[in-house]
């Protein structure tokens, strides 16, 4: 049975761990405001980049040849960039974004495109880790790359997409994704290229806005 002064001790404990606790909330709703406050500040440059680029790839010369503005006659190949985090601790978010990754490449892609051929960009440990417990071709992985995250990181990604694209090996480009709405509220959507079929799909299990 225990003392008086065990319990005294215990509630002690309690009571620090209480403190640090505080703390540590204190401290994750400060950085999780911080990033909430650029992801919104960045939204309007990132609409508008893409309403740019969708309208320049609708109103190419006939003739103007570009690799990345073709809109290819056939979806031979498609390759599937899913971009994760590196650790957890982010609530449901990666278990969501996969799941969505998994149901778009399992589902959707072979009903609307039967002949394509599906690959994976994993990005991010936590995507890396799932897809490669899974069957479908990577031409390339980047795991661990949130700690030291780059604009240099980005170019290498962008170029072993974009070099494929060129040279025909990948027809088309689908990035599932959240789109951020409120502290614990973001919808799973699919972005897809050609530019000029740059448009995006809501998954049928979204919620209502």
């Amino acid at each position: 049975m225990a003392t008086l002064r065990d319990i005294r001790h215990r509630i002690t404990s309690v009571k620090n761990t209480a403190k640090i606790t505080s703390a540590m909330r204190m401290v994750a709703a400060a950085k999780l405001r911080r990033a909430q406050e650029s992801i919104m500040s960045a939204r309007p440059y990132t609409d508008k980049m893409a309403g740019v680029l969708a309208n320049l790839a609708a109103s190419s010369e006939e003739g103007y040849f570009h690799p990345l503005l073709r809109k290819p006659e056939t979806i031979r190949s498609i390759a599937v960039i899913v971009i994760s985090s590196d650790r957890g601790l982010c609530g449901s978010f990666n278990a969501n974004l996969l799941r969505t990754a998994a149901h778009y490449i399992d589902n959707t892609l072979p009903n609307e495109f039967p002949q394509a051929k599906v690959s994976v960009y994993s990005v991010g440990k936590r995507a890396v880790n799932f897809f490669s417990k899974r069957s479908d071709t990577h031409p390339a992985q980047f795991p661990d790359i949130f700690a030291q995250l780059s604009f240099s990181t980005a170019q290498e990604i962008a170029s072993c997409v974009i070099l494929n694209i060129s040279l025909g090996v990948t027809s088309s480009l689908a990035n599932p994704h959240f789109t951020f709405f409120a502290k614990g509220f973001s919808l799973p959507r699919i972005s897809n290229h050609p530019l000029s079929l740059h448009t995006f799909i809501t998954l049928n299990f979204c919620p209502p806005l």
